[in-house]
């Protein structure tokens, strides 16, 4: 269409985020994320053989699910209880903390 501006790109503040997630570790390489049904947590899976779940609130770090190879997928279960999660030849089950059980201080920056 002649005559009309080019959008600027914008960047949404909840992008940053997900950018950020690229410090995941020392590999700085992340593979999958799955944001939960309610959309309060954030599950990230990465080369550094972790899933980390992520409290949006506060953007920080209330649990670090330990794999032994990297971490290629990742997704909540759909009343958002759980976490499956897979590596190599393997997919793994997992509790999600429940967040009225978690302190500030249980959290960490990351």
């Amino acid at each position: 269409m002649a005559g009309l501006p080019k959008p600027k790109p914008t960047m949404p503040e909840s992008s940053f985020f997900v950018l950020h997630l690229k410090n995941h570790h020392d590999t700085g390489i992340v593979y999958t994320i799955a944001l939960n049904p309610t959309g309060t947590l954030l599950a990230s899976g990465s080369k550094d053989h972790q899933v980390r779940i992520w409290r949006l609130s506060d953007r920080r770090t209330i649990a670090i699910l330990k794999h032994t190879t990297s971490v290629y997928c990742v997704t909540f279960s759909t009343d958002g209880r759980h976490i499956l999660s897979g590596e190599d030849f393997k997919i793994s089950k997992w509790a999600v903390p429940l967040l009225e059980n978690l302190s500030k201080d249980q959290a960490s920056d990351v």
